[in-house]
């Protein structure tokens, strides 16, 4: 069954236009709701009916996003929040693998070193037991 396309105009029957925004409401709110948890997103929504009455959902406190919105309307950057700060800390991560990695190798090859040695003296002192 194919649902039919609604014009989007106004619902001159009140009754109707009611029932249509509260059912509406309602989904938003929902979808509202469902966005915030599955993208951990910051989501606000405000809407009032005609009538007056407030309808609102915030996935977190309603005055700290609307204080965000009025900041990034404003251009202004918001405290505590670095867009860089991900790619800052994937470059440092990087160089500490790489740092870790070099420490690694060169403490493989100091003990190869050192058994080499070791070995090296070990075969010398015997060498010389064996002419003394």
């Amino acid at each position: 069954m194919v649902r039919g396309k609604i014009q989007m105009k106004r619902i001159e029957n009140a009754a109707s236009r009611q029932v249509t925004f509260s059912k509406r409401r309602t989904g938003l709110l929902k979808k509202a709701f469902e966005l915030s948890i599955l993208c951990d997103a910051e989501v606000a929504v405000i809407i009032f009916s005609q009538r007056g009455r407030l309808a609102e959902f915030s996935s977190h406190d309603m005055q700290s996003t609307i204080d965000r919105y009025r900041r990034q309307a404003n251009g202004m950057h918001t405290p505590g929040i670095d867009t860089q700060q991900p790619k800052h800390e994937s470059t440092d991560l990087a160089k500490r693998i790489e740092l870790l990695q070099i420490s690694q190798r060169w403490d493989y090859l100091l003990s190869y070193f050192q058994s080499f040695l070791f070995n090296f003296l070990l075969v010398q002192n015997t060498i010389f037991f064996l002419f003394f």
